[in-house]
């Protein structure tokens, strides 16, 4: 995804700038490739992303909060969706109720900063965070 963001000549947009949504269910992606993750979108803004799908990784609280801090306000300014289901602590620290609840805390975190669109977090329905 860096190189393909990177790839672009001078005075072109981003080729990211057209991605609407963006799978990476079950790729073993772990805190350190979701820091990777961030800076790109970081660096490389999404405009039009909607939906970023993280399910079935390998990613703990720490992973989510830096990859959260990474992003700018005008980063992914359209995201209405950001799955994590299965993402319940790799490291077993936390329980998953423990774990909701501290994700749902970075999240408001991170719409308090502006940085991601208010958003909705249910325990019954935590695959995805809808955006309000």
């Amino acid at each position: 995804l860096a190189s393909l963001a990177a790839s672009r000549e001078v005075g072109e947009v981003s080729k990211l700038s057209n991605l609407r949504f963006l799978t990476l269910t079950s790729c073993g992606i772990d805190d350190q490739r979701l820091k990777k993750l961030g800076e790109v979108f970081r660096a490389h803004a999404c405009p039009e992303l909607g939906e970023l799908f993280l399910q079935d990784n390998k990613l703990s609280l720490e992973g989510i909060s830096a990859f959260l801090d990474l992003l700018e306000p005008d980063s992914l300014p359209e995201v209405k969706k950001i799955a994590f289901k299965g993402n319940t602590d790799p490291e077993g620290k936390h329980s998953e109720r423990i774990f909701l609840s501290r994700l749902s805390e970075l999240l408001e975190k991170a719409q308090s900063a502006g940085l991601i669109k208010k958003c909705s977090f249910s325990d019954s329905d935590w695959d995805g965070i809808s955006v309000l």
